[in-house]
């Protein structure tokens, strides 16, 4: 039987957990969600199926969302999520629940893993003092849901009041204007057009142009990605960003979320 996890990631939490998850399977082949390959699985004899993927705005991303309406797979036996977010998930879990029952299976279980806020439009990032202790937390409690992960517990999933008015008013919001949101990327003297914020974007919004500087082609996901992987902390969202702290997952490599060579 084949296990699979389905993963989207930006600076690297939910990849981290994604591979975790792949080791309390035993073994799980790892597909990227913002890269589009929703075919292929309708024949495969599945054991367990994960997805594991950020919070935007109180909701999955777009392009995750997206991804599971065009999926074409056979019922797994066992079906987990694992959601990162930098504070609060609202109700990202019952929604994503709800997606996944219009595929016709159920979420068996699920679970939201503070990380480390890294959404520079509305924070400065915590220093790397305080980065270190929240990923410590966040190792503690992925190793709490790999063990169950391992035994394939199951978890009713439960939502609240102020959860369906992020559910229902702030994600449509977000995501009616999400795309368009990277005219707000600025470039500074100091890129070196390495090239990197282009191959670590999840959803290959970027592209060098003329000079090897970075354009964006509106259907930005906000993931920060570019900003947070940047070697030369070139890039700024408007005037938000000079100074701040950088953060990426520090047991994920910057090459782990290239996308691959055409």
């Amino acid at each position: 039987m084949t296990n699979i996890i389905f993963y989207h990631s930006g600076t690297g939490n939910s990849l981290h957990a994604a591979k975790r998850a792949a080791e309390a399977l035993g073994g799980a082949e790892l597909i990227h969600m913002g890269r589009r390959r929703e075919e292929g699985y309708r024949s495969l004899d599945l054991d367990a199926v994960g997805f594991v993927f950020p919070v935007y705005a109180w909701g999955p991303p777009f392009a995750v969302e997206k991804f599971l309406k065009n999926l074409d797979i056979a019922k797994p036996n066992y079906t987990f999520t694992i959601l990162t977010h930098g504070g609060w998930p609202g109700d990202t879990l019952p929604m994503w629940d709800d997606l996944l029952s219009a595929k016709g299976f159920r979420n068996d279980a699920g679970w939201a893993l503070r990380s480390v806020e890294n959404y520079i439009p509305f924070y400065n990032p915590p220093a790397p003092n305080k980065q270190e202790k929240i990923n410590a937390n966040f190792e503690r409690a992925l190793e709490e849901v790999c063990a169950k992960i391992r035994k394939r517990e199951k978890k009713e999933l439960k939502g609240s009041l102020l959860g369906k008015f992020a559910r229902y008013v702030i994600h449509p919001l977000w995501a009616s204007h999400v795309n368009t949101s990277d005219k707000n990327w600025k470039v500074s003297e100091k890129c070196a057009g390495c090239g990197i914020c282009a191959k670590v974007c999840p959803v290959g919004n970027i592209a060098m142009i003329a000079e090897k500087r970075p354009a964006w082609n509106r259907s930005c996901e906000q993931c920060m990605a570019c900003f947070h992987w940047c070697p030369e902390q070139a890039l700024t969202w408007g005037h938000k960003g000079v100074g701040y702290n950088h953060y990426h997952h520090p047991a994920v490599k910057v090459t782990d979320l290239f996308a691959p060579e055409k």
